[in-house]
Parts: C-alpha cells; sequence; structure tokens
C-alpha cells in the first residue's frame, strides 16, 4: 500500500512540476510581432459612392424646390384629402407640403405597439393613391419614402410625391 501511494505521490510531483513549466513557456512574450498595415482611409477615396441618407438627399430637394403657389396649394389639399379618406387607424397625419414639383408627408404611427401594422397600412394607403385618377392629373410621376422610428419608439413615414418636369 505504502508503494502505491508513493507512486502516486510522485506521478503527482511530476504532473505538477510539468504544468509549471507549461505556464512559464506560455507567460514568455511572443517574439514574433505582425508587421503594421497602413490601411487606407476609405471614407476620403472618390472611388466611393454617396453614401449619404437618401432621405436626406430627398428632403433637400424638396426645401430647394420652388413654390408654385397655385398648383401646391390645390395637390396639399387634394393629398390631405384622400389621406383623411384612406388612412388606417393606427396611422396619424403630421403634415402634407408642396412646392412646384415634390410634395412631402409626414405620418407616424399612433403607438409604439403598432409599428409593424402602422407601415402596413401606410404603404397600402401610398399604393391605393398612386392608383387614384387624381394622381396623374395633378402631374404625379412617382413617389419616395421612408420609415424611422422616433425616439418615443413610435414609426415615423415620410413620403415624397414627386411631379412630372413637364407638367404646366
Amino acid at each position: 500500500m505504502q508503494k502505491i501511494v508513493r507512486t502516486l505521490m510522485m506521478s503527482s510531483a511530476l504532473l505538477y512540476s510539468g504544468f509549471a513549466a507549461a505556464q512559464t513557456l506560455q507567460a514568455q512574450p511572443a517574439v514574433e510581432q505582425q508587421p503594421q498595415i497602413d490601411i487606407p482611409d476609405l471614407a476620403s477615396s472618390a472611388l466611393l459612392p454617396d453614401l449619404s441618407s437618401p432621405l436626406e438627399k430627398w428632403h433637400q430637394q424638396f426645401l430647394h424646390a420652388a413654390r408654385d403657389s397655385s398648383w401646391s396649394s390645390i395637390a396639399q389639399a387634394q393629398i390631405e384629402s384622400a389621406l383623411h379618406l384612406s388612412m388606417g387607424s393606427t396611422v396619424e397625419l403630421i403634415s402634407v407640403r408642396c412646392a412646384s414639383s415634390v410634395c412631402e408627408i409626414q405620418a407616424a404611427s399612433n403607438l409604439a405597439l403598432a409599428n409593424e401594422r402602422a407601415a402596413s397600412e401606410w404603404q397600402f394607403t401610398l399604393a391605393k393613391m398612386a392608383s387614384e385618377s387624381w394622381w396623374q392629373s395633378y402631374g404625379f410621376n412617382s413617389q419616395n419614402y421612408a420609415q424611422s422610428i422616433a425616439s418615443d419608439g413610435r414609426a415615423v413615414f415620410v413620403s415624397y410625391f414627386n411631379r412630372a418636369a413637364s407638367t404646366p
């Protein structure tokens, strides 16, 4: 029995000394260092496309568009009327503003918990409006749409209705 205990103690000592040696090897710093790679500043590269927000571009185009007071006031009234008639119960109209060639429409979901439903209703409303007869008679030919989440958790919708350039 003493022989077994002595053998176990010697095995443990060898194991411990091997473990200590492994720890010493791991603690030594690596001699070889990786070369530094010079990464070019891609943000200033002329090869990259303009990465600014499409929403910002649309809004800037709207802000810089001239105002056609006769067309813009009747187009704005038509859009407001059509929205009030066809908007779902989960969407609240914030504003409608028109210039000479573009109208900006802002809306939001009523509740943060209803964002998905509100987004579906807003998209359905936009598609329905584009198929109505007044859409073409006012010269609209395209629309842009963006969605984001406000600080209160509600979905915010911004749409731009674009008027054909050749429309008088």
